[in-house]
This record gives C-alpha cells, sequence and structure tokens, in this order.
C-alpha cells in the first residue's frame, strides 16, 4: 500500500501556475511542460563528488530532477518555505533577476507491508476442535476460539506491518534540453559540472570519473586558474541575481549553499556560441545555521589556529559575503565589441 503526501500543496499548485504560465489543474499540465508526462517516467541519476548521500532521479526528458531528503532536511524546507514562496513570487510576478534552482514539490512516500514471520500451517491431527498456537509462547493459552476443522489444526501467525517513509524534493534541471521531448539527449555532449561553494577546504576530488562534479580546488585546475568569461550584462545580471537569492537564504538564516555550474568543454577559448551554454543555478540551500553548524564551525575555526584554511561553514552573513565574493572571482565579464 502507498501514500502520497503533498507538502505545502496549495503554495506550489500556485507557484507551478506561474512557473507554466498558462496553468489550470494538474489535469492540465501537459501543454505547460507536460509536468506529468515527465514525472511518470524516472531513471536513477548517477552523481558523485559531493558530500550528499541523497540518492538522484530525473525524468526521462531531462527537464526535472527528484532528490531525496531527510526528515531534517524536510523540517528545514518548512523553516524556509514563507521566505521561499515570497522570493518565488517577486521573480516570477515581478521580474527580480534569480539564479536558485526552483524547488516545484516536495513529497512523502510512505509504503506499507504485511509480511508473516512464517509460512501458514496445516497439520493433521486427531481432535475435534482447532486451536491457535502462538509461535512464541507454544504453551501459552488459547487468545482465540477458532471454529471446529475436524482432522486440521491451524497454526496461526501474526502478521507484521513494515512501513517505509520517503521524502523528495522536486526541482528543475540544471541544464534540461527543452527541445528534447522523447528523452534522448547527445551522448558526445562533453562538460565538467561544478559545485562551487566558494572555499578551498576539503574541496577537492581526487580522483574524478566523467559524472563526478567537481569541486572549487577542482575549478581552479580544470579552468586552469582563469575564471569564466561571460558577456558584461551577463556577469551584471548573475552577481544581481546572487545577491537578491542570498539576501533571503541569509535572513532564513540558510548557510552551507552552492552554485553549480555546467561549464561546456572547450569554454576556455571564449568562443560566444560556447559560452553561451554555460548553466548556473543556486542548489542545496536547505542547511540551517543551527546549533550542530554553530559547534561545527567553532572545531574548524580553531583548526584554523594551527595553520588550516577557512572552515566550509560560518555564519549566514558572513557565509553570504564570502560567497558573493568568490562568484564575483569565479566570472569575469568582457565588453560586447562595437558594432558599426
Amino acid at each position: 500500500q502507498f501514500q502520497v503526501k503533498i507538502h505545502c500543496a496549495l503554495q506550489f499548485h500556485a507557484l507551478r501556475s506561474l512557473y507554466f504560465e498558462n496553468f489550470v489543474s494538474d489535469a492540465d499540465f501537459f501543454p505547460c511542460g507536460r509536468f506529468l508526462e515527465s514525472l511518470s517516467r524516472c531513471s536513477n541519476w548517477n552523481t558523485s563528488g559531493g558530500k550528499t548521500k541523497a540518492n538522484f532521479f530525473k525524468t526521462k526528458d531531462d527537464r526535472y530532477v527528484l532528490k531525496t531528503i531527510t526528515i531534517e532536511e524536510l523540517e528545514m524546507f518548512y523553516a524556509l518555505s514563507s521566505n521561499y514562496f515570497a522570493h518565488m513570487k517577486k521573480v516570477l510576478c515581478e521580474g527580480k533577476k534569480s539564479a536558485l534552482m526552483k524547488i516545484l514539490g516536495v513529497f512523502t512516500i510512505t509504503a506499507t507491508k504485511n509480511e508473516k514471520p512464517s509460512t501458514l500451517a496445516l497439520d493433521p491431527v486427531i481432535g475435534h476442535s482447532v486451536k491457535l498456537k502462538s509461535r512464541e509462547s507454544p504453551n501459552s493459552s488459547p487468545k482465540s476460539p477458532i471454529p471446529s476443522v475436524q482432522g486440521l489444526q491451524l497454526h496461526a501467525e501474526s502478521i507484521a506491518k513494515t512501513t517505509t517513509k520517503l521524502h523528495f524534493l522536486l526541482m528543475e534541471k540544471l541544464y534540461a534540453d527543452d527541445n528534447d521531448d522523447d528523452g534522448d539527449h547527445d551522448e558526445n555532449f562533453k562538460h565538467f559540472l561544478f559545485d562551487l561553494k566558494g572555499n578551498l577546504r576539503n574541496r577537492y576530488v581526487a580522483s574524478p570519473t566523467p559524472e563526478s562534479v567537481l569541486l572549487d580546488v577542482n575549478f581552479f585546475e580544470t579552468m586552469e586558474g582563469v575564471p569564466i568569461t561571460l558577456s558584461e550584462s551577463a556577469k551584471t545580471d548573475l552577481l544581481e541575481a546572487i545577491e537578491f537569492d542570498t539576501l533571503m537564504l541569509q535572513q532564513a538564516g540558510i548557510v552551507d549553499y552552492s552554485l553549480l555550474v555546467m561549464v561546456p568543454k572547450g569554454c576556455e577559448s571564449n568562443d560566444d556560441d560556447v559560452i553561451k551554454q554555460i548553466r548556473i543555478g543556486i542548489v542545496d540551500y536547505l542547511q540551517l545555521y543551527n546549533y550542530r553548524k554553530i559547534i561545527e564551525s567553532s572545531v574548524k575555526r580553531a583548526a584554523m589556529l594551527a595553520g588550516q584554511l577557512e572552515p566550509t561553514v560560518i555564519d549566514p552573513q558572513s557565509y553570504r559575503k564570502r560567497f558573493i565574493k568568490s562568484m564575483d572571482r569565479y566570472f569575469t565579464g568582457k565588453l560586447s565589441p562595437l558594432k558599426v
């Protein structure tokens, strides 16, 4: 038996109505991105490189991602939810620039399975009635009368129920191909995927695979110390979006978020057509600066006194300041040539 709980159902319904523009109802998602059709076809998505132990699934059409989250992260979403929905209203209704990867739904799936400790047994006996025998206490008295079945004795076992709960976050996918309706994509398309926090401490994947999500130190190695070149207007828009988004996250007490960057191979050539394929989004923004984070930060600051690098987790205001400064350093803007 399965049960699905939709968290913040009305708020997400309103958000998706804006996200899909002409959204009407759940049954009418199809012309607006074919949302339900997309969710009906998912597959495992193996990622590596980050610290998260979450499982990821992507829709066959590459438009959406489902991520398993812990009960703590679910509680963190509820703590963030009022700020998040108000923020999305400004983005979708007022045209504010945003780099947040949009959360489009949060769900809990409960699976209940009936299990029998052992196989039901029918044994021939001599007698005129059937007694209920408990496997755990063979000598105990019957719990309830059983109708007479001549020549047979029924050994009934208690039925155990196993309940499993899984929490899912539904998000847009960073580099979805909107023109690919069948989910087919070019296997020859090569790119790097970076998870950037603006800190170098423990931010390195030593032996990456083609599927690995690379970190800050890998970014400097891969780009050979050269920042990603954007147009001057794109760089301005990026910083404006990051400042707007991170202000909301700071006010909500959120830390440890990242900028997920998809960089096509060949981007270092500064070719305009390649640069236009870069995709950017803020992810992992469900980490509250709570007592556990404060203790973690204190321990890592103590390590700094021994000559180690700055800790990854700091207070929300300091984290935002470092994040913006680092992203300004990771990207550079170039002036567009004058047209005669």
